[in-house]
C-alpha cells in the first residue's frame, strides 16, 4: 500500500545517482513474501498454488532477464528493471495469499481505495497551494531556480539554460502529480481507482444504516473527479469515459431487454456526435489547458518505436534501454526524447521482444476472461467466523503510512522535511477518513469484482497512450487490484491449498539474492556517492592556496576515494564511471595549479573512466559528450596541445552523433570544436578539411534548429551567433 506514496520512476536510470527508493519497495515485497512463507510454514497454513497467472508473469519477467543478458547495451539498468518485473509477480502472489476470504478482500479493497484518496488529497493540496507557490517563487526568477535545483540535487547536476527553461516550464504547468514523479503515472493510478470511488456513493445509498455515509462518499468521489481534471490527462479522461459508457450500456442492455432498441438507435447517434466534436474541435475551450503532447506527438513516438522494433523484433533492445536507443530512430521533427513509447504493447515488444508481449497479452486475456465470466453472488456479505478486529486494519494503515513517509524522506534533503511532514499529515488524515467511511459500507463480491474490472480496463486503455508497464509505481497497484479481483472471482470452496514447505526456500532464496547482490550494493554506493558529491561541491568553492595541498588532498580522500568505492560496489553501473570521469579533471587542474607531478595521472584516469562508462552503456552519448568537454578544457589550458585536444574532442562527438543524429546541440558542438581546431594551427596540412566538416555540421545545426520554435531543443541566441560566425568565416567567434 505504500508504493503509490513513493517517488522515483527512472527505468532507464538516467539520473546522475540512482535513487534506491523504488528498489527499496521491491525489496519489501520480497521480504514480505518471505515473512509470510515462514509464518505459513510454522502455522501450517495452506498456500494457494501457483496458477496460470503467476506462470505468465514469471514468464514475462524471464523474457526481460533473457533480453537483459543477451542484447541490453546497459546491463545494469536492464537488470534493475527486470527485477522490478519479478517484484510485480511477487506482489501478485502475495496479495492472492492474503485475500482468500471475503473479509480479507474487503479490508484490502478498503485500504487500496483509502490510499488512493490519500494520494488525491495530496494532489489537491499541490494544486491549490504548493504549485501556485512554486510558480510565484520561480516564475520570473530563473537564477533562484538554478540555485535551489543544484542544492536539491546535491550538486550532481549542473543545469544549462535549456534545461532550466524546461524545468521552469514544468514548474509553471498546473498538471498535478501528487506523490508520483510524473503526471502520467498519477493519471494511470486515478484511472485504476476512479471506478471504485464512483461506486462507493451508490453502495452508501443502498446501505441506509448511517445517513452520514452518503454525503461523505460523495465528497470522496468528487475529490477523485476533480483530481482527474487537475491532472488533466486526456488519455485517462477518455479511458474512464469509455469504461463508464460501455458499462452503462451493458447494464441497460441486460436490465431492460425490452428497451434494447433505444440503445441500437442511440449508438450511431453518439458516434456521429463524437465524430463532429473531433472534426470541429468545438470542445477545445474546455481542454485549452497546456498539455505536453497529443495524438500527433504519440504518432511520432510510435513511428520511432516501430523502427526500433523492426531492427530487434525478437529480443528488443533490453529493459530500461529504450531511452538511450530511441533517439537513433525518432523522427527528426519529434519534439521530445522519451523514456517510454507511451503504449504498453510497443514498450513490451521494444524492450524485451515479442515473447514478453505475447506472454503479457495472454495474462491479460486470462485475467479479463475470468472477471468477465464471473457472476457469483454467493458471498454477498461479511462472514461471521474469525472476524478480524478493526484495530488491526488501523494498525496496518498506520504502519503503511509510516513506511511511506520514511521512504519518501530517506533519500531527500533535510530541508524537505517540513514540506514532507505536511504532506504526510494530509495523506494520513485522508487515509483514516476514507477508511472510516469504507469500513461501514457493505459491498458484495460480485459488485466489487465488476468495479475492480472496470478500473483495470480503464488503466490498460490509458496505458495504450500514456505511462509505462515498467514503472513499478504504476503497475504494482495494477497487479494488487488484479490479484484481489482474481480471488474475488474464485469461491473459497474451490480454493485448494498446497503444503507451504516448498514456498519458503524459493521465496527466501530469491529475496536473499536480491538483497545481497542488488539492493545492498546499490544503497551503499548511493550513500558513498551522495556524500562524495556534497563534499566535492564544498571543496570546489574553497579559495586557492599555494602554500599547501589541502584542496587536492581533500579531493582525493573526500571525493575520488568514495566514488571509487561506489564503483567497486557496482562495477557495471556506468554512473560511477561518469562521475569519476567528471571529478578527475577537477583534481587534474588543481594538481596542475600547484605543480603536482601526478596531474597527468588524474587527466588520464578521467579518460579511462569515461571509456569504462562507454563500455558499460554502449549506446549512451554521455561518456562521449563528457570526454569532448574534458578534451576541450585540456585544449584551453594548454595552447601547445590545443589542436590535438580539439580534434580528440571532435572525435568523441563523432562517436556520439550516430546514437543521436538529430540532436542540434551535438552538431553545434562538433562545428564549434572543429572550428577551434581549424583556428588553433594555421599551418596544419588538412586544415581545409577540418573547416569543411565544421561548416557541414554548422549548416546541419541551423537546418534542425529551424524545425522547432521555442523548444528546449533549439539553440540559444549565443549559440546561433557562434554558428553564424563559423559560416561567415570569422576568425574569432566567441566561445
Amino acid at each position: 500500500m505504500a508504493r503509490p506514496l513513493v517517488s522515483g520512476e527512472d527505468p532507464a536510470l538516467s539520473s546522475n545517482i540512482t535513487d534506491p527508493g523504488g528498489t527499496t519497495v521491491t525489496l519489501m515485497w520480497f521480504l514480505l513474501a518471505s515473512a509470510w512463507a515462514l509464518w505459513a510454514l510454522l502455522a501450517k497454513v495452506p498456500v494457494i498454488p501457483v496458477g496460470i497467472m503467476d506462470i505468465g508473469l514469471i514468464g514475462v519477467a524471464a523474457a526481460y532477464f533473457v533480453s537483459t543478458e543477451l542484447v541490453a547495451a546497459n546491463v545494469y539498468a536492464a537488470r534493475i528493471t527486470s527485477w522490478e518485473m519479478l517484484g510485480m509477480e511477487c506482489c501478485f502472489f502475495a496479495v492472492r495469499q492474503a485475500t482468500i476470504r471475503h473479509q480479507e478482500q474487503k479490508i484490502i479493497f478498503n485500504a487500496l481505495l483509502a490510499t488512493a484518496f490519500a494520494v488525491v488529497v495530496f494532489g489537491l493540496y499541490q494544486y491549490f497551494w504548493e504549485m501556485p507557490t512554486l510558480r510565484e517563487q520561480y516564475g520570473n526568477n530563473i537564477e533562484k531556480l538554478k540555485k535551489d535545483f543544484i542544492e536539491q540535487s546535491s550538486g550532481s547536476i549542473d543545469p544549462d539554460n535549456n534545461f532550466l527553461d524546461q524545468l521552469r516550464n514544468r514548474v509553471m504547468q498546473t498538471h498535478i502529480y501528487s506523490t508520483f514523479s510524473h503526471p502520467n503515472s498519477l493519471a494511470s493510478f486515478l484511472a485504476l481507482m476512479l471506478p471504485c470511488a464512483l461506486a462507493i456513493p451508490f453502495a452508501a445509498f443502498l446501505d441506509n444504516r448511517r445517513k452520514i455515509l452518503l454525503p461523505l462518499s460523495l465528497v470522496m468521489a468528487g475529490a477523485f473527479i476533480y483530481a482527474l481534471w487537475a491532472n488533466f490527462s486526456r488519455g485517462a479522461m477518455g479511458s474512464i469515459a469509455i469504461v463508464l459508457t460501455v458499462s452503462g450500456c451493458l447494464y441497460y442492455w441486460r436490465g431492460y431487454p425490452a428497451r434494447r432498441k433505444w440503445l441500437l438507435i442511440l449508438f450511431p447517434i453518439i458516434c456521429i456526435i463524437a465524430l463532429i466534436i473531433w472534426k470541429t474541435n468545438i470542445l477545445s475551450g474546455m481542454f485549452k489547458k497546456e498539455s505536453s503532447g497529443g495524438l500527433s506527438a504519440r504518432v511520432d513516438y510510435w513511428q520511432g518505436t516501430w523502427r526500433m522494433i523492426e531492427k530487434s523484433p525478437l529480443l528488443g533492445v533490453g529493459p530500461g534501454n529504450f531511452a538511450n536507443t530511441y533517439p537513433r530512430y525518432m523522427n527528426e521533427s519529434a519534439l521530445e526524447k522519451i523514456k517510454d513509447p507511451h503504449n504498453f504493447a510497443l514498450e513490451l515488444w521494444s524492450s524485451a521482444g515479442i515473447a514478453a508481449l505475447v506472454l503479457f497479452a495472454i495474462v491479460i486475456v486470462i485475467l479479463f476472461h475470468r472477471l468477465l465470466m464471473h457472476h457469483d453472488s454467493e458471498y454477498s456479505g461479511i462472514q461471521n467466523e474469525d472476524i478480524i478486529p478493526p484495530w488491526i486494519c488501523y494498525l496496518g494503515g498506520m504502519l503503511g503510512l509510516l513506511i511511506a513517509f520514511v521512504l519518501r524522506i530517506e533519500y531527500k534533503q533535510s530541508s524537505d522535511l517540513i514540506q514532507e511532514s505536511i504532506g504526510a499529515l494530509l495523506r494520513t488524515a485522508g487515509w483514516f477518513i476514507a477508511i472510516g467511511v469504507l469500513e461501514n459500507i457493505t459491498i458484495s463480491r460480485n459488485w466489487m469484482s465488476k468495479i475492480l474490472l472496470a478500473g483495470l480496463i480503464a488503466m490498460l486503455l490509458n496505458l495504450c497512450v500514456s505511462g509505462s508497464v515498467v514503472f513499478a509505481a504504476v503497475m504494482v497497484p495494477f497487479w494488487v487490484v488484479a490479484a484481489l479481483a482474481w480471488n474475488i472471482s474464485t469461491p473459497e470452496s474451490k480454493i485448494q491449498g498446497l503444503k507451504p514447505a516448498w514456498v519458503l526456500p524459493v521465496v527466501t532464496g530469491v529475496s536473499g539474492f536480491f538483497l545481497v547482490v542488488i539492493f545492498l550494493p546499490l544503497a551503499n554506493a548511493y550513500t558513498l556517492g551522495t556524500q562524495a558529491i556534497q563534499n566535492g561541491q564544498i571543496i570546489a568553492t574553497m579559495a586557492p592556496d599555494r602554500k599547501n595541498e589541502t584542496k587536492l588532498e581533500r579531493l582525493r580522500t573526500k571525493v575520488l576515494a568514495p566514488l571509487q568505492q561506489a564503483s567497486a560496489l557496482e562495477p557495471q553501473n556506468p554512473r560511477w564511471n561518469l562521475l569519476l570521469g567528471n571529478w578527475y579533471p577537477v583534481a587534474f587542474f588543481e594538481a596542475s595549479r600547484i605543480g603536482d607531478n601526478q596531474a597527468l595521472i588524474f587527466g588520464n584516469a578521467s579518460l579511462q573512466e569515461l571509456d569504462k562508462a562507454a563500455k558499460s552503456n554502449r549506446e549512451s552519448i554521455e561518456p562521449a559528450l563528457a570526454k569532448a568537454q574534458i578534451r576541450t578544457l585540456y585544449a584551453e589550458s594548454n595552447k601547445n596541445q590545443a589542436v590535438n585536444q580539439y580534434l580528440d574532442a571532435a572525435q568523441a562527438l563523432r562517436q556520439a552523433l550516430p546514437f543521436d543524429p538529430f540532436e542540434i546541440k551535438i552538431h553545434y558542438q562538433l562545428a564549434n570544436t572543429l572550428w577551434k581546431a581549424y583556428q588553433a594551427d594555421p599551418k596544419r596540412p588538412n586544415r581545409n578539411e577540418i573547416r569543411s566538416e565544421s561548416l557541414k555540421h554548422a549548416k546541419e545545426a541551423f537546418r534542425l534548429d529551424a524545425i522547432f520554435s521555442n523548444s528546449p531543443r533549439n539553440l540559444t541566441d549565443r549559440q546561433r551567433s557562434i554558428i553564424n560566425g563559423i559560416i561567415a568565416g570569422k576568425e574569432q567567434p566567441s566561445s
